[in-house]
């Protein structure tokens, strides 16, 4: 199992380290001038040339990109030209929001998606199969944009039952959270719910046609134990797989639910960046998220071991 571990840490590694040369690269080459862009267009040239001086944008790509690595080595993701603090900061005030939103849309969609899934499968072709089909057909054809402008319209301006927008801290108030996050924790989970209950659905009903399934019911096993002890244990890897694809929306925050509620997480922070060729907040929310998903991964690939005994067998 030490072998098998080190060589997936290897990897996690390698994943993390061509994921910021990719972004650092890419984010370089837009157009555009930071410097004229974070001083104003009537900014004179020595201020210009001493804000590229402060922020290492006088230096070549590369050269930046070592002087970068090397403060993160440091703990230090560097300043923001746009808000003049640094990236940590930024990120310590944006990241909480996004996963105060996204991490209960993503359990909310893993339970509530594994249980339709499993009862759509072994209700295949009865009502509550087709219904369950249709729901998640429209949750992952929808935008979630149009879901929450939907919903802003029926339960904020007609029904009057929650806030249009706005975000209130957990550690805030509790109360207050609930009230302000139900509805774009509600628009986020439905998608996410969607796809694991299809998923869930299909390897659900890949599962009990199998010869072990049928004989254990003409054992006499009670059809509970079939289904949640032999069968849904057996589908649970590709399932895990998609949950595990889905935490970057914990970390990453969902862009169009954060504009539609107007929520100032992470999602809106690097696409100001973005606009406003804030080079360091850019890379490091990159960076930030992409670490976070590769330790996620790295969780997934021994949780693969826990379920399926052949993948522990591997590990030898």
């Amino acid at each position: 199992m030490g072998r098998y571990l080190l060589k997936r840490l290897g990897i996690s590694v390698l994943v993390v380290f061509l994921v910021s040369v990719i972004s650092f690269t890419l984010v370089h080459m837009l157009p555009g001038d930071p410097a004229v862009l974070a001083l104003g267009s009537e900014a004179s040239e020595q201020d210009v040339e001493a804000f590229r001086k402060e922020y290492h944008l006088d230096r070549p790509v590369a050269e930046q990109y070592v002087i970068w690595i090397r403060e993160i080595l440091h703990g230090d993701l560097g300043d923001s030209i746009t808000y003049s603090r640094p990236v940590t900061a930024c990120l310590a005030e944006r990241l909480p929001r996004t996963i105060s939103i996204g991490l209960p849309a993503l359990i909310l969609s893993s339970m509530f998606g594994i249980f339709c899934g499993i009862v759509s499968a072994v209700k295949r072709g009865k009502f509550v199969d087709n219904l369950i089909t249709f729901v998640s057909t429209i949750g992952l054809g929808a935008p979630q944009f149009w879901l929450g402008i939907l919903g802003v319209y029926i339960f904020g301006m007609k029904l009057k039952l929650l806030p249009l927008s706005g975000y209130v801290a957990p550690s805030e108030n509790f109360g207050q959270y609930v009230y302000y996050g139900v509805m774009p924790i509600l628009i986020l989970s439905f998608g996410l719910l969607a796809s694991v209950s299809r998923q869930t659905r299909s390897n659900m009903l890949e599962v009990i046609n199998q010869d072990y399934i049928r004989t254990a019911r003409a054992n006499g096993l009670v059809e509970k134990s079939v289904v949640y002890k032999h069968a849904l244990k057996n589908a649970l890897i590709p399932v895990i797989t998609t949950i595990g694809l889905q935490v970057r929306v914990v970390v990453g925050g969902s862009l169009m639910v954060e504009q539609v509620f107007n929520i100032a997480g992470i999602g809106t922070l690097i696409v100001s960046a973005i606009n406003g060729r804030d080079y360091m907040v850019v890379q490091g929310c990159v960076f930030v998220i992409s670490v976070f998903i590769v330790l996620v991964n790295f969780v997934i690939d021994l949780l693969y071991g826990f379920v399926d005994p052949r993948v522990r067998k591997s590990w030898r």
